[in-house]
């Protein structure tokens, strides 16, 4: 009997040898520690950056070239009457500016835009123009709804040859409110209304030439008395008083 059973024993620890050994080898053994586990690749913080300011790029670009599209689509007579009546304006800012230094007017402008009279005529040397049209990008710019930058204003202008009409066409401003608010923001260069950092609205609206002075935040003085109606509708207007 003693033998049997050393050799029951005997067996019964072999067999359970043998089962450890074929749970090891499958990775069925309890009581081995669990297999390390990869951690799932990370994208790098930089490439997450790029990728973001690629996204926005695109998107930016997108919205600039539907703003060129509508632009040049502006009506040739829209076009042209606004072309003109601008162009008029900015050759008076300009003249201002010969006449009285171009310090006197960058002084202007900048207590209009929020900006420093060094910082405008730097960005006069920049894009190579004059006072006339510098005035113009900002009180355009001032209306975008950030939808562009100076960089870009400037880069239709030039590189794309669009008349300023154009580009407020293109950016969904009233023609008409366009061409007032510049006249307002140019009675400032000129030194016939006061700043007071609060550039001329102009209104969204295609280009439709008609505009009631009434409804326009423009200044006082002689920009503001442009319009035969601008009269009627002074006590609604946002006035800079005359110098």
């Amino acid at each position: 009997m003693k033998h049997s059973n050393l050799a029951a024993i005997l067996g019964t620890s072999v067999l359970l040898l043998i089962a450890a050994g074929a749970m090891a080898q499958t990775g069925n053994d309890p009581s081995a520690p669990p297999p390390a586990q990869t951690p799932p690749a990370s994208v790098p913080a930089a490439d997450q950056a790029n990728a973001k300011a690629t996204t926005a790029t695109s998107t930016a670009d997108a919205k600039l070239a539907a703003i060129r599209e509508r632009g040049l689509a502006t009506p040739e007579k829209e076009k042209k009457d606004t072309e003109t009546k601008l162009d008029a304006t900015k050759s008076q800012v300009d003249k201002e500016a010969a006449a009285k230094g171009d310090n006197t007017v960058a002084d202007r402008l900048s207590k209009e835009f929020g900006t420093t009279a060094d910082a405008l005529t730097a960005e006069k040397a920049q894009y190579n123009t004059g006072w006339g049209d510098l005035m113009i990008a900002h009180s355009l710019l001032a209306n975008s709804g950030n939808t562009v930058t100076l960089d870009q204003l400037f880069q239709m202008r030039t590189t794309d040859g669009m008349g300023w009409g154009q580009i407020a066409h293109g950016l969904g401003l009233n023609l008409g409110s366009v061409v007032s608010g510049v006249k307002s923001e140019g009675a400032v260069a000129m030194g016939k209304s006061k700043a007071d950092g609060k550039v001329a609205t102009m209104h969204a609206g295609g280009t439709s030439s008609t505009h009631s002075a009434s409804s326009t935040h423009a200044h006082g003085g002689a920009g503001a008395g442009a319009g035969a109606g601008a009269g009627a509708g002074a006590s609604s207007m946002h006035g800079h008083s005359g110098k």
